[in-house]
């Protein structure tokens, strides 16, 4: 791997821990339903969309991407659902 793309993978890697800490607003390591539609909310905000989905909604795309299938999503699990 060249030097440029160790860069690159630390960039996307920080950016993903860095975007999980702020979405992951009780601080217990993972995302739930919940805090996954507050996120959508403040990108609505941000972008000026109407993108209101539901917990119910939320949590079928946690379950698809939900390796421990424990509710909700790890970093990892997030890490992998981003970057495959």
């Amino acid at each position: 791997m060249s030097y440029w793309d160790c860069f690159k993978s630390y960039v996307v890697d920080t950016a993903i821990e860095t975007a999980f800490n702020l979405i992951d607003t009780n601080k217990n390591g993972v995302l739930g339903a919940g805090e996954l539609v507050n996120l959508v909310s403040v990108i609505n905000t941000f972008y000026d969309t109407k993108v209101n989905p539901t917990e119910e909604e939320m949590n079928y795309l946690i379950k698809r991407a939900d390796i421990n299938k424990d509710g909700s999503l790890s970093l990892d699990e997030v890490k992998k659902l981003l970057l495959g």
